[in-house]
């Protein structure tokens, strides 16, 4: 993730959490440390144990057991195909999901899931 995403998912991250909701972040992007040889056994394993590419940065958890995910992305910045594959399985199973930039963009992905 990029720093301007950095700030944004944090100040999400406490909005949402001031709401009530659970949310979580699964860290799927960044760099890994050690060698080539390492980082390839490192990311073999990573997704052995079920790493996705393209997960989406936070998962919420709302009322009466519903699940959603937001993407965040700073201005100016496009989901990565990667990202609009696991987003287009996800919602096939039914999960909502959203690209936000904004605790603006939040509170209206929160009032079309209606949790808000």
């Amino acid at each position: 993730m990029i720093h301007a995403e950095s700030i944004i998912q944090k100040a999400m991250v406490k909005h949402i959490r001031a709401k009530g909701l659970f949310v979580c972040h699964v860290p799927n992007g960044g760099k890994l440390p050690g060698t080539r040889q390492q980082k390839l056994r490192t990311g073999a394993r990573l997704k052995a144990e079920g790493l996705v590419a393209g997960f989406p940065d936070l998962v919420l958890y709302g009322p009466e057991g519903r699940v959603g995910m937001i993407e965040v992305k700073a201005e100016g910045k496009y989901q990565q195909p990667n990202q609009k594959t696991c987003q287009a399985a996800l919602e096939a199973l039914g999960h909502r999901y959203a690209v936000c930039r904004s605790n603006d963009d939040v509170d209206e992905t929160l009032s079309e899931w209606g949790w808000a």
